[in-house]
């Protein structure tokens, strides 16, 4: 789960806009993603469209539509060739998750979109 902001500890995937075997490039829209940490109240909620960061080919998802997870949890793998999605289609995510190890270990950068909120005039 990538972190969508400095408070951020965990999201729930709300869509997938893309599915197994899928063809990505970067900046495809992967998935939205509902936070309650985005700001320091709880009392708001954002949908935040997320992106692609790289070309590739979706090879698997781990998480479900409704599913929380921690930031820098594993959700999904891209995988460069599509020679290569046959290796990934039957990986699954590790049972569980510690959240701080993986919200410390975190290593990569998203780019998202608010989509939506709740509780916030904008």
């Amino acid at each position: 789960m990538p972190e969508l902001s400095p408070l951020m500890k965990q999201g729930t995937i709300v869509k997938w806009h893309v599915r197994k075997g899928d063809s990505v490039e970067a900046n495809t829209l992967m998935f939205d993603v509902e936070t309650k940490t985005l700001t320091e109240r709880e009392d708001h909620a954002f949908v935040l469209e997320v992106e692609s960061q790289e070309d590739g080919f979706v090879a698997a998802v781990f998480v479900p539509e409704g599913g929380e997870v921690a930031v820098g949890a594993p959700i999904a793998i891209v995988c460069d060739n599509k020679e290569d999605l046959s290796y990934f289609f039957d990986h699954v995510a590790p049972a569980q998750v510690d959240a701080d190890k993986a919200y410390n270990d975190r290593t990569f950068l998203w780019q998202a979109y608010v989509k939506s909120h709740k509780g916030l005039d904008m």
